[in-house]
């Protein structure tokens, strides 16, 4: 189930083409970016830890960042 998404309790995941989990790091999925922690889950409604914020729903709104 490479390129796919899933959901385990209330987190979202996501598996890359290499099957591999997404972690720490940002992901371009269907021209959104998303941002995916050191246990894989999606950050949502928050600040990254690099200081941009995604939305409640996962994506950049590509124009915030924490000074």
């Amino acid at each position: 189930y490479h390129n796919s998404w899933y959901k385990s309790g209330s987190y979202w995941y996501y598996l890359k083409e290499s099957c591999q989990m997404a972690r720490n790091e940002w992901l371009c999925i269907n021209d959104d970016f998303y941002y995916f922690g050191d246990q894989g889950g999606m950050y949502s409604n928050c600040y990254t830890p690099d200081g941009y914020w995604v939305d409640k729903d996962g994506s950049w709104n590509r124009q915030s960042k924490r000074e």
